[in-house]
Formats: structure tokens, sequence, C-alpha cells
């Protein structure tokens, strides 16, 4: 893969950080339900959070991917796993123990399960697991996804070293015939329909999908850097994922169809899954096949964010929660307390980045980022 195109990497990988805070800062305005609400819905937001939640994520994990496969041209598969434990499993514990319990405490105080101040509930968060009853965030809240991509980095590993030892460059180049990237709604339609409406996959869902989802993505991410055929062909097809992406949509508002309505394994409920996985896939094309074409340059801001990306990500919802719970009682429009939370929140992050993370080994660590390399004075002395 050219230099150009790990560039274009970078660059996406700092814009789904970006979407994530834009989705996060809504969700206080949707009708969904969420950790702190705002009294009433705006459904400009409530579109917002709809839009990114169907491709935001999976394009992460597609980024993710493409990653993998240049991290294990660089690394033995150990010192890949071992990267893994520090990039990953530390700041996901860090995370678990320091990050999310004021995100439950908000929770539990603004959803009427708890009266007092932090501190006196704080012995609590140890009481059960978080989804079954308890307080204990045991996927870290919003860090779901660190611990998602670790298990499927662990578990797909043999996988990728034999597909890195000959069969993913013939993969990449069949993917980069014409429309063949699309193929990948089919997998995941069949996934959706056959999971039971009720059972414990169904409601398992994490950024809009479930976990098993994600390793379609991951595993389509890999075969990117396989051959130098499918970063063009995605850059060339950009435009076809733009406009599916837009039109199908349109079709599911112009027929009023009802995603709520789907019996099991009935063709209603493929024909609306198929809708839906087509439409995220359509996008992630769209994003990165734009990225792989018009992202291709590297400057400093893209070397200085590119460090930044984790440690924002881990910091961004604890942030954003707290801020979020004093601006969402203002007397406020809607879009203007979206506005402020969104802005406040990238603003004390790069504040806490920078004051407190950045130039501290201990703050290197905890939130997964390599420690800076001597200078030639260090390694003189």
């Amino acid at each position: 893969m050219h230099k150009e195109r790990m560039y274009a990497l970078d660059w996406l990988r700092i814009g789904s950080i970006i979407f994530a805070l834009l989705f996060h800062s809504a969700a206080f305005f949707t009708a969904a339900g969420w950790i702190v609400k705002n009294s009433t819905v705006d459904p400009i937001l409530d579109i917002l959070a709809g839009f990114i939640i169907q491709w935001n994520m999976p394009l992460t994990f597609v980024v993710s991917g493409a990653s993998a496969w240049l991290a294990l041209q660089r690394r033995t598969p150990r010192q890949f796993v071992s990267s893994k434990v520090l990039r990953l499993l530390l700041p996901l514990v860090f995370g678990i123990l320091v990050l999310a319990p004021p995100q439950v405490y908000l929770e539990r105080l603004t959803h009427h399960q708890f009266s007092g101040s932090f501190f006196a509930w704080l012995p609590r968060y140890f009481d059960g697991l978080y989804g079954f009853g308890g307080n204990f965030a045991w996927m870290g809240m919003h860090l779901w996804y660190l611990l998602v991509l670790l298990f499927w980095t662990y578990v797909t590993l043999p996988l990728c070293l034999d597909l890195i030892n000959g069969r993913a460059a013939k993969l990449a180049a069949f993917f980069a015939r014409p429309g063949m990237v699309f193929l990948l709604i089919i997998p995941l339609t069949i996934f959706e329909t056959l999971i039971k409406p009720g059972s414990f996959l169904a409601e398992l869902r994490m950024g809009g999908y479930s976990p098993f989802i994600y390793v379609f993505f991951y595993l389509a991410g890999f075969l990117i850097p396989a051959h130098e055929a499918l970063p063009k062909a995605l850059a060339r097809q950009w435009w076809v994922g733009l406009l599916l992406g837009i039109v199908i949509p349109a079709v599911v508002l112009a027929t009023g169809l009802d995603f709520n309505d789907r019996p099991y394994l009935s063709l209603r409920s493929a024909l609306i899954f198929l809708l839906r996985e087509a439409n995220a896939v359509c996008w992630v094309v769209a994003v990165i096949g734009g990225g792989l074409k018009f992202l291709t340059f590297r400057n400093r801001f893209l070397d200085r964010a590119s460090e930044a990306v984790l440690p924002f990500y881990m910091l961004h919802q604890t942030v954003l929660l707290i801020i979020g719970y004093f601006v969402i009682q203002w007397p406020w429009p809607n879009l203007a307390k979206f506005a402020t939370v969104a802005l406040a929140t990238a603003a004390v992050n790069v504040l806490i980045y920078l004051t407190l993370i950045r130039p501290f080994r201990l703050g290197r660590f905890l939130f997964g980022m390599r420690q800076p390399r001597p200078s030639a004075a260090q390694k003189a002395a």
C-alpha cells in the first residue's frame, strides 16, 4: 500500500471520531433512550444521529482491519498481539475503572435511580454488571469498541495470517472487479435475517449493530491493502456508494416501510435487512473510496491528530455527558445546546490531552499511546 493511501486511513480514522462526537452530542435529543436525555426530542438531530449510526462504526472497523494488515507487515504475530494489549486492553481497563463510573452515575442520577453525590454513589459501581441490572460497566460504556476490536483481532488472527501467506491478494483482486465490493451486503443480510427477534443476539446491539456483524467489516478492511487494485477500485466507485446511499433511504421514506414490522424468517424481514445493510455498505464504500481518492496528502495536523485519536475517543463521552448534563437544563434552542456540547467537549478534550496526557509517559501509557522516542541529546547522555 502506497504512503498516500496510509494517509487516507489516518484521515478516515480522525473523521470517524469526529462523527462519533457529533452522534453522541445529538443523542441527548433523539427519541431513542440514552444515558442522559434532554426534555424534548429534536427531529433534525434525531435524523442526524440515525444517519451517522448507520455507517460510522462499520467504517471504523474497516479502517481497523486495514490497519491490522499494515501492522502485520511490520511486526511478527507475537509483536502484533503484544501491541494490542498495550493499545487496546490496558486503555479499556483504565476506561472501565476511571472513565465509565461518571457515566453510569449520571445515568442513575437522571433516571431517578439514585439521589446523592458521585462519591456517595461510587462504592455502588461494583454492584452487578451494567446491562444486567447492575452498575459495573464491564464493556467500558462507549469503549465497547476496544473490547469488540480486541476480541475479533485475536479470534481472526489465524485466518488473517493464512490470508497474508497466499489468498488475500487473490480475494482483494476479485473484490476489485466492478461492483464486487457490494457483495458484503449478502452475508450481513443473511446473518441479520436469521437472528430471532427477542433473542440475546437480537438484543445485543453496540453502535447500532450486533458485535458479530463487525467481523465482516474488519475482514473486509483487512483485504484493502492486500492488492493495489482494491484501493483503486474503491476510489473509482465511491460515487456509486454515495448515490445508492442517498437513493436507498429515499425509497424507504417514499414507500413508508416500517422497519419495526419484520416477522421472523419472512421475505419482508429479509427485505428490510437487505435495505439496512445495503445502506450501511454503500456509505462505507462512499466514505472509504472518497478518502482513498481525495485524502492522499499529509500535513502537520494529520501527524498530531493521528496520535491523539485514541485519547480523544476515550475521553469524549465522559466529558460530553458531564457538559451535556448541565447544558440541556439551559433554556436554549436544542440546536444551540447541541453545538455547545459538541464544541465544548472538543475543546476540553484537547485541553486534557495537551496538558495531562501527551506530555507524560504515564498518561500516554494509560491512553494507549506510544512512548516518545528519545532525542539525540538524550541518547548521547
